[in-house]
């Protein structure tokens, strides 16, 4: 859990949310940039992305080699920040 007071709760509903693959048809005319990191050790967001490129074929997928869910943010936040800044300023 990333943050003090979050609920069990709020967490289940956030799982159901990003496990169902549902994506609004709306999303289509999003014009930003999208870039999608995730580790090579997760499943759910292997899937998630490649739904999502249905949709938004102009993706950015960054799979992080031997990494799972927040691992790079927790273990390598110089880097992970870094590439972040970079990413938004470009």
């Amino acid at each position: 859990m990333l943050y003090w007071d979050i609920t069990s709760n709020t967490i289940k509903k956030a799982c159901e949310f990003v496990y169902r693959y549902n994506i609004p048809e709306s999303i289509r005319s999003y014009k930003g940039a999208i870039v999608f990191w995730r580790g090579s050790n997760e499943q759910y967001p292997r899937k998630s992305v490649a739904l999502l490129k249905k949709y938004l074929p102009a993706v950015i997928d960054v799979e992080i080699e031997y990494m799972g869910h927040g691992q790079y943010l927790h273990e390598h936040s110089d880097e992970y920040v870094s590439k972040l800044i970079e990413y938004l300023q470009s």
